[in-house]
């Protein structure tokens, strides 16, 4: 019973109407800046990088105390400044 086949059952058949292009490679296509799709994916690799190493940046930033005059954090109100930072008026 399993072999059962109707005419034109191919016929009617869907098909995949998606694209295979990715969205975000179809949006960088679509600005000018590349010609191609493999262009494309380069650019979003590229981007991506930047990303992790601004990421990285401040994560590393912060775990060293901040970013200011030579790294150093000011003191909290109320303790009296030794070095690296102006008296507060």
């Amino acid at each position: 019973m399993s072999d059962l086949q109707f005419e034109g059952e191919q016929e009617y058949a869907s098909e995949n109407t998606q694209p295979t292009t990715p969205v975000l490679v179809r949006w960088i296509l679509a600005t000018g800046l590349v010609r191609e799709a493999r262009q494309a994916q380069y650019v979003l690799l590229a981007v991506a990088v930047l990303a992790v190493l601004l990421a990285l940046f401040f994560f590393v930033s912060a775990t060293t105390g901040g970013i200011g005059p030579s790294g150093k954090t000011p003191p909290p109100p109320g303790v009296p400044v030794t070095q690296g930072f102006p008296p507060s008026s």
